[in-house]
């Protein structure tokens, strides 16, 4: 959980209510809920794509 707070810019604001968010903060809140209950779906958001697909 660390990690997708971190990678989200959000661990300054781990343990506060959402409606003390920002609305980025709070779309980057609902992102990171994504991520944690459906890891699969979202893998693309932590992991760089092949090799292969990347532009030279």
């Amino acid at each position: 959980m660390d990690g997708v707070l971190e990678s989200l810019a959000l661990t300054t604001r781990a343990g506060q209510r959402v409606a003390s968010l920002s609305g980025g903060e709070r779309n980057r809140a609902s992102i990171a809920v994504e991520m944690l209950t459906r890891p699969r779906v979202c893998s693309c958001w932590t992991s760089p794509p092949p090799a292969s697909t990347r532009p030279s």
